[in-house]
């Protein structure tokens, strides 16, 4: 049959006129003459008469099949649309259908016909399709909770039948036609084509054959769970469980190959097969297994790299035996029997059946004319894969492999591909394209003899353009690539290592894979990773600074850490087992089988409907620094889905629903996580990108996107926009205008989530207050600096004070990191996918219910703001500014972090008050991580070097009272726990607010993105030893008071605690005054460029007692003479400036105290004894600084007067 695949969608400029027209019109004539495949590429596929498109080797009792069908004409007589066959016949016994979709004959109606109890051949007529229009069938047959098994049918979306199958069965070797050699093709075309085993418990009963491998190779994988019958008397003989044999019991080399029993008298198993000669060696496990539980067992045979053979026996993951198999044997036509006839039955379940033999790792040499298999089908997206290694130099062209429809290159699909070495081995691949029956490809490498190469060879779908396009790797190195424009399917291909017409190459191959690829095979939208071909050198201009998207950071690996690069993974991902990288664990129809994410949290979270307080006195502050910070290096882009739950297509491709349980169809939309593209999209893992810079550098600020950065810079003395009359953000666009949806209008800030809730506006609003703050200081020290050098320093300045807090207040309270010992160029700082996705998402259970409103004496000044209220409300900004709301943040407490939720987030999460609908971020957070890929809880903990949770009574141990019942309710095994779940509820480490878990994830992904940040603040050569000195003065409460402040203004804060991320309390962390000297002052001094740095000295002891009467600020001169000797270290420079500057401020507070006592406005509701009590505190500061400094001295005795003195404690 000929096919032309007229892509109508790249020809629009041939339908301008009449006779171009015509052109098109003809042409599809002519295709329809000759029974062509005439159809654009994206909308489907016509059927063939005849086309076995796949062999299933096991279909299991439960199953699916679900498809798109268009009919596209008149239905005249009965037509075959797609068949499952296992015997190879139409209708000739149990298996003959499983299932077969018809058109019945003159109607649209499909007839569906599977297997039911003893019927061979049970139908169901639907009603009629619409002509021209998709519309999916989906047919399963899956196990219900009282084990029976029920075959269902949707149409549309909506169960049409129904009818429970007592008979359900495993078929092996099935046949996928798409259409039947036995009925004319039906006039349709289909798309979305899915189909595979579901989850299944068969209880073993009889002597079933259940399958036959044609060609059983020496490396092979058999596993499955199985769990005993709890019996009273268990019978004392062999009983047979599972066998792999080529015939007899035991009487030849391959009857056993494994087979595994029932031990006399038990439940241990008996396992053996043939190994080394002995047809029958064999092993017990070592303890009857349990019969209140499944146990996996998994028998494996592969080589290792040593070529070795190894045959190992697990069960529950533990290795039971592994022993070299020194007579490795390929057997053809093994039998697999459930049990077998030779033994009776054991009385068991099993599920989870899997059954690998291909060639794996087995090392092949290429002989001539050897056909090592045979390929039914091969699509119009298909795949190779193989690692070579030369053993020879070839003197002339010699094949390697060769897949052909028979001959060498004697018409189209006789070169699907052939690959071979030239001369001097350099690789040669020939392929079909277009009408050339043989396109080849040179390499101008030679490959190096004896070392391993990877070569891939695809043919996948462009989508932009419509087209295929063949691709050739070397070592994941794309050296070759041409368009296919007639793309074609084939047929009873084989696949030769190496062919019949070329002398064999000298060479060693393994891993060799074909495979066909899934129709949609390339992502339909993805995002461009960051090119790492980045010459640093540009950014040579910044003298300094960082660049704004993150890039060349780290000068050997300049895309590390660099927005729009992929997340880093810690452990493998883990997606779903249908083998295409890309399906989330949990979906439909595929294994494990998860619970949806609604169930689990609304079996394990409670709901608050009141703030509940922090045991440790954490602030509603320490919640929104946390998701400000989080806004600073994590950003995962993902598309929307637009279409509703209860509709067929809601699952398609981006939608990924959170379901509210496993019985409705009941869920909240959500799409997935953009995937960074790939040129091996569904062969290697999905992943996903950050689009953000990994480093705590204040890209929420400022941006890592070049353009906004600087629509976000003010036009002179290196200011940033903001409103002039209220120090509030510019409004970037007005509510309607350009998809603005939040009430007042959406914020020109430096990541677009600012406006998510009301609170984390007033962090964007702080820190640029602070910017610009910085930026006049600098303009008042510098009166000469550019507009661009007031702007780079006040950034960095900004960033660094950013990071300072980070590091020194932030962090201690959530996660242990040891001390910084410098900058680290292997250091990857990128962010992790598992902290992005789950660990640092442990903030959403300090999310509050409502943001208080307090005045400046932190009483109430408006009604507190419900969380619903907050979200996406611009307004309550404009009426009332931050400070009010910034106030609410820091004068009341958090909730703590547990597995207890506000009602906004896991119930009504962006939803206004009043608002029908429901969406839970807590299910959400699970669902994202399923989405990524995301291994379970179990996984993490063993990465961390923690013990896994094994049971439910290790879950008992690990997790907060009571969450060890609610796990076992959801969950199947403590291995399916996801991450999220699992890390948000355990005990917590001592003094911090996490458990070990998200301890060990959140706490190394804090140490890689400090390490590995070249400018980060304390490395040194960032700034000078007294510019480092000013900035770690410098604490939170610095800031809001600095910021909340404005000259001319009412004040916005009096006063503060030291700590702000801990309420006031009467003993450490009294409330301050802004103006007194408790509160550290940002002091830039050290920037100006006039100033002299001259080293400190200290004066000698009875020179600090003989002048204590003098000025106070002047205890260190900057031309005293050195009289203990020597140069001082930067630690004592540092103790000594601090001090000298404390006693400095110590003169100033007394006079403006003075002053400013009796400004009932600025102190509010504070009275003579706050101000007392302030410059007590100021005092005993300045003691403890000079304790610190003189206990740095570490006892060394210096020479006063001729008088040794040994310098200690507070006499000094």
């Amino acid at each position: 049959m000929a096919q032309c695949n007229i892509k109508v969608d790249l020809w629009p400029h041939m339908l301008e006129g009449f006779k171009e027209k015509m052109v098109l019109f003809i042409l599809i004539f002519l295709c329809s003459l000759l029974q062509a495949n005439c159809y654009n590429i994206n909308d489907g596929i016509r059927l063939s008469r005849g086309l076995q498109i796949d062999e299933i080797s096991l279909l299991a009792p439960a199953w699916y099949v679900s498809l798109d069908i268009r009919p596209y004409g008149n239905i005249p007589y009965w037509s075959n649309v797609i068949h499952f066959t296992a015997d190879g016949t139409n209708i000739n016994t149990h298996g003959s259908r499983v299932p077969a979709i018809f058109f019945k004959g003159k109607s649209r109606k499909l007839h569906i016909c599977n297997p039911v109890n003893s019927d061979r051949n049970y139908c169901f007529n639907s009603e009629p399709l619409i002509l021209n229009q998709y519309t999916k069938v989906e047919i399963k047959q899956h196990q219900l909770s009282d084990g029976k098994f029920r075959l269902e049918i949707k149409i549309g979306g909506e169960s049409v039948h129904s009818v429970i199958n007592d008979k359900a069965r495993f078929f092996g070797n099935v046949k996928v036609y798409r259409s039947d050699p036995w009925y004319p093709t039906a006039n349709a075309l289909i798309k979305n084509l899915v189909y595979g085993n579901l989850p299944y418990e068969f209880k073993l009963a009889g002597k079933k054959q259940i399958n036959t491998i044609p060609r059983y190779h020496e490396v092979y994988q058999v596993s499955f769970d199985i769990k005993p019958e709890a019996q009273a008397t268990i019978p004392n003989n062999w009983r047979s469980i599972i066998r792999f044999s080529i015939k007899g019991n035991k009487k030849v080399y391959g009857s056993r190959v494994p087979a595994i029993f029932f031990h006399i008298g038990d439940h241990r198993l008996h396992i053996c097969s043939a190994v080394s000669n002995n047809q029958n060696y064999c092993v017990n496990t070592p303890q009857s297994l349990p019969t209140n539980r499944f146990t996996t067992i998994k028998i494996i045979q592969n080589y290792n790299e040593d070529g070795a053979l190894i045959y190992r026996v697990f069960v529950d993951g533990v290795q039971l035996v592994e022993v070299v198999n020194t007579h490795p044997r390929r057997f053809k036509d093994v039998k697999v029997h459930l049990t077998d006839p030779y033994f009776k039955s054991a009385n068991a379940t099993i599920k989870n059946l899997i059954i690998k033999s291909d060639l794996g790792d087995t090392i092949i040499t290429p002989k001539k004319d050897y056909e090592m298999t045979h390929i039914p089908f091969i699509g119009l997206q298909w795949y190779l894969s193989f690692d070579i290694k030369p053993t020879g130099t070839a003197s002339s062209l010699s094949n390697i492999l060769h897949i052909t429809k028979g001959g060498d290159e004697s018409r189209i699909g006789d070169r699907v591909p052939s690959v071979s070495f030239l001369p001097g081995n350099s690789i040669q691949i020939c392929n079909s394209v277009g009408y050339i029956k043989s396109q080849c490809f040179e390499s101008a490498i030679n490959l190096t003899l004896n070392d391993y190469v990877n070569v891939r060879i695809r043919q996948t779908l462009d989508v932009k353009n419509n087209s295929y396009k063949i691709y050739v790797e070397l070592n994941n190195s794309v050296i070759y690539n041409v368009w296919n424009d007639a793309a074609r399917e084939f047929t009873n291909m084989f696949l030769y290592v190496s062919d019949p017409w070329k002398p064999a190459a000298k060479a060693e191959i393994k891993n060799l894979v074909f495979q066909n690829l899934p129709f949609g095979y390339t992502y339909d939208k993805c995002n461009e990773e960051l090119s790492s071909d980045i010459d640093c050198s540009q950014y040579q201009s910044l003298s300094g600074f960082r660049s704004v998207e993150g890039v060349c950071n780290n000068l050997q690996h300049p895309t590390w850490g660099a927005a729009h690069t992929k997340l880093r993974r810690v452990v493998d991902p883990e997606y779903a087992s249908d083998g295409k990288f890309d399906t989330p664990r949990g979906f439909p129809n595929t294994n494990p089988v998860l619970p949806p994410p609604n169930a689990v949290t609304q079996q394990l979270f409670d709901v608050e409907n009141q703030n509940s307080g922090s045991i440790k006195k954490i602030t509603t502050l320490f919640m929104t620094f946390g998701q400000f910070l989080d806004h600073d290096f994590t950003e995962t882009p993902h598309q929307y889905c637009k279409q509703k739950c209860d509709v067929s297509n809601s699952w398609q491709y981006p939608c990924f629903p959170l379901l509210f349980d496993t019985t409705t169809n009941s869920c909240s939309a959500n799409g997935r996580s953009t995937a960074v593209c790939s040129n091996r999209a569904y062969l290697s893992p999905r992943q996903q990108m950050n689009a953000l810079s990994a480093f705590v550098d204040g890209s929420q600020i400022y941006d890592n996107r070049k353009a906004h950065f600087e629509l976000l810079r003010d036009s002179t003395d290196g200011l940033m926009k903001i409103t002039k009359s209220d120090g509030l953000l510019p409004v970037e666009f007005a509510q309607g205008e350009n998809g603005c949806f939040t009430v007042g209008g959406c914020s020109l800030a430096g990541d677009f989530r600012v406006d998510e809730n009301i609170a984390l506006h007033t962090m964007h609003t702080l820190w640029i207050r602070n910017h610009n703050n910085i930026a006049r200081q600098l303009k008042s020290l510098n009166p000469t600096w550019s507009h661009d050098k007031l702007f780079n320093n006040a950034r960095k300045i900004n960033s660094a004070l950013w990071q300072h807090i980070t590091y020194n207040e932030y962090l201690p309270v959530l996660a242990s990191i040891p001390a910084y010992q410098g900058y680290k160029t292997d250091v990857d700082p990128s962010i992790t996918n598992v902290f992005a996705s789950a660990a640092f998402r442990y903030g959403h259970s300090l999310v509050p219910n409502q943001f208080e409103q307090l005045n400046v004496g932190f009483n109430r000044e408006n009604d507190p703001v419900p969380l619903q209220d907050a979200f996406f409300n611009r307004q309550l900004i404009n009426d009332r500014g931050i400070e009010q709301t910034m106030r609410g943040l820091v004068g009341n407490m958090s909730n703590n972090v547990d597995d207890k939720f506000s009602q906004a987030i896991a119930r009504k999460l962006f939803l206004p008050i009043g608002a029908v609908g429901y969406l839970d971020l807590t299910a959400l957070n699970i669902q994202r991580g399923r989405d990524h890929g995301l291994p379970g809880y179990n996984t993490y903990r063993k990465y961390c070097g923690l013990p896994v949770a094994e049971n439910w009574a290790d879950i008992d141990s690990i997790m907060v009272p009571g969450a060890a019942a609610k796990f076992e309710k959801v969950y199947n095994h403590p291995d399916d726990i996801d991450i999220f779940a699992g890390g948000i509820s355990e005990k917590h480490v001592t003094n911090l607010e996490i458990g070990p878990t998200f301890n060990c994830l959140i706490g190394q992904q804090f140490k890689a993105t400090r390490d590995g940040d070249r400018f980060y603040y304390e490395n040194p050569g960032v700034f000078t030893a007294q510019q480092l000195i000013a900035i770690k003065n410098v604490t939170l409460s610095t800031i809001l008071c600095l910021n909340l402040n404005s000259p001319g203004k009412p004040a916005g804060l009096v006063s503060i605690q030291p700590d702000a991320f801990h309420t006031p309390d009467a003993n450490q962390n009294t409330r301050k005054t802004c103006s007194g000297n408790a509160i550290p002052k940002l002091d830039l001094t050290a920037w100006s460029e006039e100033q002299v740095v001259v080293p400190i000295q200290p004066i000698p002891v009875k020179d600090q007692e003989s002048n204590q009467d003098n000025h106070i600020g002047n205890v260190f001169t900057e031309n005293h003479d050195n009289d203990v000797g020597g140069s001082i270290n930067s630690h004592e420079s540092e103790a000594l400036s601090s001090i000298n500057d404390a006693l400095t401020n110590l003169q100033d507070v007394l006079i403006k105290m003075k002053q400013q006592f009796h400004n009932d406005d600025l102190l509010n509701n504070l009275d003579e004894d706050i101000v007392e009590e302030t410059l007590h505190q100021s005092k005993k500061n300045i003691h403890q600084r000079l304790k610190d400094y003189i206990h740095s001295k570490k006892n060394v005795e210096s020479d006063i007067e001729g008088e040794s003195v040994h310098v200690k404690d507070d006499n000094q």
